[in-house]
């Protein structure tokens, strides 16, 4: 799909995008459409990495700073791991991260 849409956004192909698609399996064949699978690549594992390393991160953080708070009010722990309630919280901050770093290589 990337390399249609890019394809297309240049004006090297017009039309609709499975016109485009067809094109450029009967022009190129399809191995066309693996065309910058590589370079993709090598931009998206590394916000992989840094997404996933972020969340379970802050989710140890947040964790830890809940089960104090949970000690603090004489509230027991849910578990061996505590409450739980990082893990959506270290998710929000996580994406939030990601996607502004993602953001920031786009522009």
């Amino acid at each position: 799909a990337e390399v249609v849409s890019r394809r297309m956004a240049t004006g090297a192909l017009t039309g609709s995008f499975p016109a485009a698609l067809r094109a450029i399996v009967k022009d190129s064949g399809p191995m066309a459409l693996y065309h910058g699978l590589g370079a993709a690549s090598i931009r998206v594992v590394p916000m992989a990495f840094l997404s996933f390393g972020t969340y379970e991160a802050l989710r140890i953080v947040l964790d830890r700073a809940l089960e104090d708070d949970d000690d603090a009010l004489g509230v027991g722990a849910i578990g061996e791991h505590g409450t739980g309630n990082g893990n959506g919280r270290g998710g929000v901050v996580a994406q939030v991260a990601a996607v502004s770093a993602g953001v920031a290589d786009n522009r």
